[in-house]
């Protein structure tokens, strides 16, 4: 299978465009780039093995308004996105838009379900009753779809066998419409783009108690370090952070989309944590900004271009001089 590219590779940018990762800006991942401030790690966090009865749980499902025997603490939604499909026998005919998290199609092509890519929702939920599942990225990287209520209804009655993930991973902190659980409803969170805290590798699987309990079977022992239980229960148990952080992020991405959009570049997507450009000269953008160590996101698929938050004004400053450049040429 060939190697899927993703945002954050700056090794392999200055591998082909020369510098240092501290002479880029990266752009490219998605990722909140003001971090939670974590304190000083104790010792015993180094030292200790992880123990599920942390209390991490309890603070993460008060958190998602979940049961706590609804909760599963993962290392990453990638590990959970790679063993769902694993739990059903091969064969589903599964759902979901083109052009969205390349991981999702790939997991269920590889434990034997077949893939059906839909251009729009209108199309996909058109179609559900011909399918046994479906995946939506609510909201969808990196077009910035949001499934309404009805949709999602919908989907879940008319798909054959009434499975729908549900990826929720740039929802943090939004109001979006989701699911309630019920059988063969599984919600994906991320503790790494909101929290900016992607490197402690921490997730959430919330399904049923059943469901969990099959998805926790296939987890090795330790399999979330104690670092990252120790992180996430700080993190998630900050409510005076978090509603800085999203006042923070949705001002700043405004900005962003404000600044894109004073040069003609036209976004056809966007969430308080990045913004999706399409264009017909994206490909000589993308390499333009790598010339000038900038790091973006590109879709070639759809000539897409996937911008994140500057972080500090220098950084806005580098981005909107590359974009005066690039655009008057």
């Amino acid at each position: 299978m060939a190697m899927m590219h993703h945002g954050g590779q700056i090794q392999a940018a200055c591998m082909h465009y020369g510098g240092q990762p501290a002479d880029w800006l990266d752009l490219s991942t998605g990722i909140a780039p003001w971090c939670y401030p974590l304190p000083s790690v104790p010792e015993s966090i180094w030292q200790r093995l992880p123990e599920t009865d942390d209390g991490l749980i309890d603070i993460a499902s008060h958190h998602y308004q979940v049961a706590s025997n609804q909760c599963l603490a993962v290392s990453g939604s990638q590990w959970a996105i790679e063993m769902i499909p694993t739990l059903y026998s091969p064969g589903l005919r599964v759902a979901m838009l083109a052009h969205g998290y390349s991981e999702h199609p790939a997991a269920w092509q590889r434990a034997g379900h077949s893939v059906l890519l839909f251009d729009d929702l209108a199309a996909l939920c058109a179609n559900a009753a011909f399918c046994d599942a479906a995946v939506i990225i609510q909201p969808h990287n990196p077009l910035g779809y949001i499934a309404t209520q009805a949709q999602l209804t919908q989907l879940k009655a008319e798909l054959q066998q009434g499975i729908v993930v549900l990826d929720e991973a740039f929802g943090e902190q939004q109001t979006y419409p989701t699911l309630s659980l019920s059988a063969n409803t599984w919600r994906l969170r991320s503790v790494g783009k909101f929290f900016g805290l992607a490197g402690i590798r921490l997730g959430f699987v919330l399904a049923l108690e059943t469901h969990i309990q099959a998805l926790n079977q296939l987890q090795s022992p330790w399999s979330v370090s104690n670092l990252a239980r120790w992180a996430g229960k700080h993190a998630l148990a900050d409510m005076t952070w978090q509603a800085q952080q999203q006042q923070k992020l949705t001002e700043q991405s405004a900005r962003l989309c404000n600044l894109l959009s004073r040069h003609q570049l036209s976004i056809v997507g966007a969430t308080s944590l990045f913004a999706t450009i399409q264009h017909n000269q994206s490909a000589d953008y993308y390499h333009s900004a790598c010339t000038n160590h900038i790091l973006l996101r590109h879709f070639p698929a759809f000539q897409g271009l996937r911008f994140g938050l500057p972080k500090t004004e220098g950084d806005w400053y580098r981005l909107e001089k590359w974009l005066i450049r690039v655009t008057s040429t």
